[in-house]
C-alpha cells in the first residue's frame, strides 16, 4: 500500500509541475501482471440479496488478513486488489455447487445462461464475489537454492474464523474458501477484454526438476500446495498422510524455523549469554522457552503462577493485530488486562517470528516506569501462550472514555499525553504508534500511553536481530516520511503527538472528513495541516499560541518539530496545567 501511496505521491508531484498530464494518474493498473502468487478468496451464498450482505461483511475482513500474512515469514508484500469479482453460476447439481463454492469455474459453467437451463429440473444459482490478494515473496538469501515454503496457515485459518463469526452466517448457505493459485491459472474475466496476456515464449523461465515454493495452509476446503510439472496430483491439503508426507520431503526446505539448534548457535538453557560473554540476541530462532528465559533474566518477572484463571471469560474483550486483550484478576485480587499472542506456545516454534515481535515489546515496556505509562507487570503463560500483564485500565481507550466524558479535563490528559512522550524520549524510546486509541485512561481519569509493538530501544541492554517486517502504519497520525516508508523516530513520533491532542481536544480523529488516499496527497504533496477546528478559536491568544504550536509539531521537514519536552512546556505555559488535576 505504502508502494502505491508513494507512486501517487511521485505523479501527482509531476503534475503538479506540469511534467505530467492528469491522464497519468488514472494509467491501467497492472495488479494481476505484477504478483506471481496470489490469494483467492471465494465468498458465495444462493441469493442476491444475501450475497451482496455476507461478500460485504468479507471484503470488509481482508484489511484484518492483510495485517496477519505481514507477519508471515519470507512474504515481502500482501497487495490487496481494490474490489471483487461479482458472478451468477447456474449449476446442474450439488458437485457443481461444491465445485463453484471452492473457485474451480469450468468454462461450461462460467459460460452457461437461464436460457440455458429453461428444460431442466433442480436448477441452483449460486452467487459468488471473489478477492484476490498479490504475494510477493522476500528476496532469497545468497548461496541458497531450492524450493522454499510459505506458512500461512495461521493467518488464513484465523480469517475464516472470524468471518463465520459473523451474525448471520449460516453454514448451509454460506461459503468461504481461501486458496493460492499462481498467476497463470488466473481466470480471464480478471483481465481486461477477458482474456489474460500471455507472456512471449522467449521469456519463460527455464524447466525445474520441483516446486520452486510450497505453500501451508490448514483449512480444510483449500489445496495451497504446488507441484513438480507432469506430477501425480497430490490428494486434498486436509490429508494427515498427506501433511507427513510434504513435512518429509521438503525437510530441508529453506525455512528457517526448522533450522537445528546446532546450525543457529543457540545459547545452553541456562545461560542467556553466550559463552565469550556477549549478549546473544533474540531472534525468530530461538524457542520460546529460550526467549521466556532472556526476558526473566533482563527484568521481566514471569507472573505465570500468580493468575487467577477462573477469573477470566473464554473470549477477549478486545482484539489486536496479532493478540488477544483479555480482563481478569490476580490471586490477590488485583484486576489486570493479559494481552496475549494470538498463537500457541507449539505455533511459536514453527513461525518465531511472533516470538520475536512480542519479546521486543515486552523488553522495551519493562523499561517504562513512569505515571503516564501503563505499568507491565510481568510476563505469563496464558493458556498456552506468552502473554503480557499489566493493570487493567477501567475507563478503556482515550476516544471512547471522551465520548462518555464530555466534561473531561482535556487540558490535563493532553499534557499527560506530553509527560508520557518526553519521558519515553528521555530513556530512548521511540513509541512509533502514538494516537488516541494507544492511549488509555484510569479509574481516576490519569491518561496513560501504550502499546509499544512499533516501538524502537535505544542501547537496550538485551540484542534483538533485526526485523524483516515493515512497522504498521495509521495515515492519520503519520508524517510524510513514516508514509515513504521510514522508520519511526522522536520527530514522527511528535508529529503523531500534535496530531493527539488535536484529536483529544477536538473529540475526533485526524481529517476526519477526509479518506486515507486524500490525506496521503494533502500529507506528501500539498503539505497541508488538518483544518482549524471551532475549539480553537481564531483571535483567542491562547487558542492561536496553541494553534502555532500544533502547526510545528506539522512541520514537513523533520529537524523543524520541536521536542516533546518543548511541547509539554508550551502546553503548561498557555493553559498553566498541572501533570495530575
Amino acid at each position: 500500500m505504502k508502494d502505491e501511496f508513494k507512486r501517487a505521491s511521485e505523479i501527482t508531484e509531476q503534475i503538479m509541475s506540469r511534467r505530467f498530464k492528469w491522464s497519468e494518474l488514472f494509467a491501467k493498473h497492472d495488479f494481476f501482471q505484477k504478483y506471481r502468487y496470489y490469494l483467492q478468496i471465494v465468498a458465495s451464498s444462493g441469493s442476491a440479496d444475501d450475497q451482496l450482505k455476507w461478500s460485504g461483511m468479507v471484503e470488509s475482513k481482508i484489511r484484518q488478513l492483510i495485517v496477519k500474512l505481514e507477519f508471515v515469514d519470507q512474504l515481502e508484500v500482501a497487495h490487496p486488489f481494490v474490489k471483487g469479482f461479482n458472478q451468477k453460476l447456474y449449476c446442474l447439481d450439488d458437485a457443481e455447487v461444491q465445485a463453484v463454492a471452492q473457485g474451480d469455474v469450468s468454462p461450461v459453467i462460467e459460460k452457461r445462461t437461464k436460457e440455458d437451463m429453461r428444460m431442466t429440473l433442480g436448477m441452483n444459482e449460486v452467487y459468488t464475489t471473489t478477492f484476490y490478494i498479490g504475494m510477493k515473496l522476500a528476496e532469497r538469501k545468497a548461496g541458497t537454492s531450492g524450493p522454499r515454503k510459505l506458512d500461512i496457515s495461521y493467518a488464513t485459518t484465523e480469517f475464516t474464523k472470524e468471518v463465520k463469526q459473523w451474525g448471520q452466517y449460516h453454514e448451509e448457505t454460506h461459503g468461504i474458501v481461501v486458496r493460492h493459485i499462481k498467476s497463470l491459472a488466473l481466470p480471464d474475466h480478471v483481465f481486461d477484454g477477458g482474456v489474460q496476456p500471455r507472456a512471449p515464449k522467449t521469456l519463460k523461465r527455464p524447466k525445474s526438476g520441483g516446486p520452486s515454493l510450497v505453500f501451508s495452509d490448514t483449512g480444510p476446503s483449500s489445496s495451497l500446495q504446488t507441484k513438480p510439472k507432469n506430477a501425480e496430483p497430490l490428494p486434498p491439503v486436509s490429508s494427515p498422510d498427506v501433511d507427513r508426507e510434504i513435512v518429509g520431503a521438503f525437510s530441508d526446505l529453506l525455512f528457517e524455523a526448522s533450522t537445528s539448534s546446532e546450525s543457529r548457535d543457540s545459547p545452553s538453557k541456562n545461560a542467556p549469554s553466550s559463552s565469550v560473554g556477549h549478549p546473544v540476541p533474540i531472534s525468530r530462532f530461538m524457542t520460546a522457552q529460550e526467549v521466556v528465559s532472556h526476558l526473566v533474566a533482563h527484568g521481566c518477572d514471569d507472573l505465570s503462577t500468580t493468575i487467577k484463571t477462573s477469573t477470566f471469560d473464554e473470549h477477549p474483550i478486545s482484539h489486536g493485530g496479532c493478540s488477544d486483550i483479555y480482563r481478569g484478576q490476580l490471586q490477590d485480587g488485583s484486576r489486570v488486562a493479559i494481552k496475549s499472542l494470538r498463537i500457541s506456545l507449539e505455533s511459536l516454534n514453527e513461525n518465531p517470528k511472533h516470538l520475536k515481535h512480542a519479546a521486543r515489546e515486552l523488553h522495551t515496556w519493562s523499561k517504562c516506569k513512569h505515571p503516564n505509562i501503563i505499568p507491565l507487570l510481568g510476563l505469563a503463560l496464558f493458556r498456552g501462550r506468552i502473554g503480557m500483564v499489566s493493570p487493567w485500565m477501567g475507563q478503556g481507550i482515550l476516544p471512547h472514555y471522551l465520548k462518555r466524558t464530555p466534561s473531561a479535563n482535556r487540558h490535563s490528559l493532553c499534557i499527560q499525553i506530553c509527560e508520557g512522550l518526553a519521558y519515553l524520549h528521555h530513556i530512548g524510546i521511540v513509541h512509533g504508534d502514538l494516537k488516541g486509541a494507544n492511549v488509555l485512561v484510569s479509574d481516576e481519569g490519569n491518561a496513560v500511553l501504550t502499546d509499544f509493538g512499533n516501538s524502537s530501544l535505544v542501547d537496550q541492554t538485551m540484542k534483538f536481530t533485526q526485523t524483516t517486517s515493515s512497522t504498521s502504519m495509521t495515515v492519520r497520525w503519520s508524517p510524510a516520511e513514516i508514509i515513504a516508508g521510514n522508520p519511526p523516530t522522536e520527530t514522527s513520533d511528535v508529529y503523531a503527538l500534535g496530531m493527539t491532542v488535536l484529536e483529544t481536544l477536538n473529540g475526533a480523529i485526524p481529517y476526519h472528513t477526509k479518506q486515507d488516499i486524500t490525506i496521503i496527497l494533502l500529507v506528501t504533496v500539498k503539505k497541508e495541516p488538518p483544518e482549524r477546528p471551532e475549539c480553537i478559536p481564531e483571535g483567542d491568544e491562547s487558542a492561536d499560541k496553541l494553534w502555532e504550536l500544533l502547526l510545528g509539531c506539522w512541520e514537513y521537514e523533520p529537524g523543524e518539530r520541536p521536542s516533546a519536552d518543548e511541547v509539554t512546556a508550551v502546553l503548561r505555559a498557555i493553559w498553566g496545567a498541572t501533570l495530575h488535576l
